[in-house]
């Protein structure tokens, strides 16, 4: 699938990761790295039981 065959606000991208780790109380950052390409970290929690 091309990187353009969604709309803006279509709920995927980075936008929409970003709403849904929010959604789930999680950490997201999301950008260019030191030497080159593109990082993205999400960090979710995780309920003890579910360990």
């Amino acid at each position: 699938m091309d990187r353009n065959d969604h709309n803006p606000g279509s709920g995927f991208g980075l936008t929409g990761l970003r709403e849904r780790v929010a959604l789930l109380r999680g950490e997201f950052r999301a950008g260019p790295r030191p030497n080159g390409g593109f990082q993205v970290h999400a960090r979710l929690p995780v309920p003890a039981a579910a360990r």
